[in-house]
């Protein structure tokens, strides 16, 4: 079918390869080379379904990561590509650039595609036919815009979001790059649920120590914080919010939230815990019975 746009070139699957040629003029490189300068990266210019041919002799097998952003297909006409083609020319344009990307991945490769929801089903449909159903590892969704200037007087839906479509060459031989985050302490977990049974608009929360301490018959003074330590195979574990638990019996926990149980942190030195059964673990003070 024809472009809503410009005319397209007919991208033949037969063409032979086209041959990469260096301008030395455009280059980087010092006037002389060192024992330990690298001269691997390549900014190339033209058309990308040219130049994905032309690195494959060389670089099939050997890509680790591939990160591409193609046109989101929403019917404008920019002045160096079409982004208003039919669906199946869209499709047919991004099957052949993927069945490249995916001979230039090595086993434990890695792509990533940018895309809007315009085209994100057809996308994933004809990735998954190219790279395998079972190796989609993730659609990540993230808010790129926010509804302000135009959107913020459109009277229909309004599209913030954006989604990078993930895929590993070979599954089985995928390790994703674990980054830590760290974060503050999250200070909603140092609360207890006082008035559970109420309706949550008239929940009423207090220090979790307060709970505990009334619970126990205690002076919340007289508590300490116990350092921070792994937890052992006795250790407290907080009841379900709502259960059948004594009202107002809180454990030593972290947390109590609606329908969920959080790992307690470790008795203060004063406290013990009995290693019963899960369900019913309690604390009691070795101050109290001494």
């Amino acid at each position: 079918m024809p472009a809503r746009g410009r005319p397209q070139l007919i991208e033949a699957d037969d063409a032979p390869a086209p041959a990469l040629l260096e301008d030395l003029a455009l280059g980087h490189r010092a006037a002389q080379a060192g024992p330990d300068d690298l001269f691997d990266n390549r900014l190339i210019r033209g058309d990308n379904l040219a130049v994905l041919r032309a690195l494959g002799p060389e670089f099939a097998g050997r890509v680790q990561c591939v990160y591409i952003d193609p046109p989101y297909n929403t019917g404008q006409v920019f002045a160096h590509y079409d982004d208003g083609l039919e669906h199946d020319r869209w499709l047919a344009l991004m099957r052949r650039r993927l069945l490249l990307l995916h001979r230039l991945l090595t086993d434990s490769g890695t792509l990533f595609v940018h895309i809007d929801d315009n085209e994100l089903a057809y996308l994933i449909t004809v990735a998954d036919e190219v790279f395998g159903r079972d190796n989609r590892i993730a659609v990540i969704t993230f808010k790129q815009s926010s509804v302000s200037g135009p959107k913020a007087v459109n009277a229909g839906f309004v599209s913030t979001a954006s989604f990078i479509v993930v895929y590993a060459r070979r599954r089985a031989a995928w390790r994703p790059g674990r980054v830590h985050a760290a974060t503050a302490r999250d200070a909603r977990y140092t609360r207890w649920i006082d008035n559970i049974d109420d309706p949550p608009e008239r929940w009423r929360l207090v220090p979790l120590r307060q709970a505990f301490a009334r619970a126990r018959g205690l002076d919340p003074k007289s508590l300490r914080a116990a350092p921070a330590r792994p937890r052992s195979r006795h250790s407290c574990w907080g009841r379900r919010t709502g259960s059948s638990a004594p009202r107002g019996s809180p454990p030593a926990t972290s947390a109590s939230r609606r329908g969920r149980s959080w790992p307690a942190r470790p008795p203060s030195p004063g406290w013990s815990c009995a290693p019963s059964d899960l369900a019913a673990r309690t604390c009691t003070s070795s101050a109290a019975s001494s």
